[in-house]
C-alpha cells in the first residue's frame, strides 16, 4: 500500500497505532467523576440515575466514573442505571427518566447522543420534585436551563487543533493521545443560571477534586477499551 508522505490520519475513541495513523481517546471521565461527585454532595434522596443510549464501553465508561464520583460524596447512595437501546429514541429515555424518578433519583446523567432531550424532558416535568440533570459530551446547559445543573464537555474542534499545530510544527508522532482536563480539551461546566444551587461546601471539593485529577494525584476510574 502506498504511503501518502507526511500526512496523517486521526481516529477518536480508538487506539490504532501506525507509522501515520493516531488516535485521539478522550477521557470524558475526568467530568463525569465530578459530575457524580456534585450529584452525591446535593442528592437528598441518596438515589441518582444514568440513562444511556446503547450499551457500549465508552459510555459505560462515563457511567463507571460518574458512579465512583456520586460514591465519593454520598457512600451510601443507590446508583440506577438504564440503557434504552437506542441513540435516537428521546420517548425512550423520557420513559427511562421517569422511571428512574419514580424510584427517587433526583440526579440524572445521561449518555444518549440525540435521545438526550428525552432526559431532559422527564426532568423539566419533575421539576417540583427537586430532580436535575447533567448534560453529557457537549455544552447542553441551554437546552433546558432550569433543570440541567452542569455539563460535561469534549471541545472537540480544540483537540483536532492540538494535534494540527504539532503536525505543522513536525513535533508529531502517530500514537494514542489521551485528552483530559489538563488539555482543555475536557471540562465540567456548570450552568451559570443554577450555580447558587450548589452549596458553597460541595462546590469547594469539587474544584479541589478537580485540582487533583489534573496534577495527577487523583486517578478517575474508567473501563477497559
Amino acid at each position: 500500500m502506498a504511503r501518502i508522505s507526511r500526512t496523517f490520519f486521526i481516529t477518536t475513541s480508538g487506539n490504532t497505532v501506525t507509522e501515520n495513523v493516531g488516535a485521539m481517546v478522550f477521557e470524558l471521565e475526568q467530568a463525569t467523576y465530578l459530575l457524580g461527585l456534585m450529584a452525591g454532595k446535593m442528592t437528598r434522596s441518596r438515589v441518582v440515575g444514568l440513562v444511556g443510549g446503547m450499551e457500549i464501553p465508552s459510555v459505560e465508561s462515563t457511567f463507571i466514573a460518574f458512579e465512583a464520583g456520586a460514591k465519593s460524596g454520598c457512600p451510601d447512595c443507590r446508583v440506577l442505571r438504564t440503557y434504552t437501546g437506542s441513540w435516537e429514541d428521546s420517548a425512550l429515555a423520557r420513559e427511562a427518566t421517569l422511571a428512574q424518578i419514580s424510584q427517587g433519583a433526583d440526579f440524572i446523567f445521561h449518555n444518549a447522543n440525540e435521545a438526550g432531550p428525552g432526559v431532559f424532558q422527564a426532568v423539566s416535568e419533575s421539576q417540583s420534585k427537586g430532580v436535575y440533570a447533567f448534560g453529557s459530551n457537549k455544552n447542553q446547559n441551554d437546552e433546558a436551563p432550569d433543570v440541567i445543573l452542569a455539563s460535561a464537555v469534549i471541545d472537540l474542534p480544540a483537540a483536532f487543533v492540538q494535534i494540527a499545530e504539532q503536525v505543522y510544527n513536525k513535533t508529531y508522532k502517530a500514537g494514542v493521545t489521551r485528552f483530559g482536563l489538563s488539555s482543555g480539551v475536557i471540562s465540567m461546566v456548570v450552568n451559570p443560571k443554577l450555580q447558587s444551587k450548589i452549596p458553597a461546601d460541595a462546590a469547594h471539593l469539587i474544584e479541589e477534586t478537580k485540582s487533583k485529577i489534573m496534577n495527577g494525584s487523583l486517578e478517575v476510574p474508567r473501563g477497559n477499551f
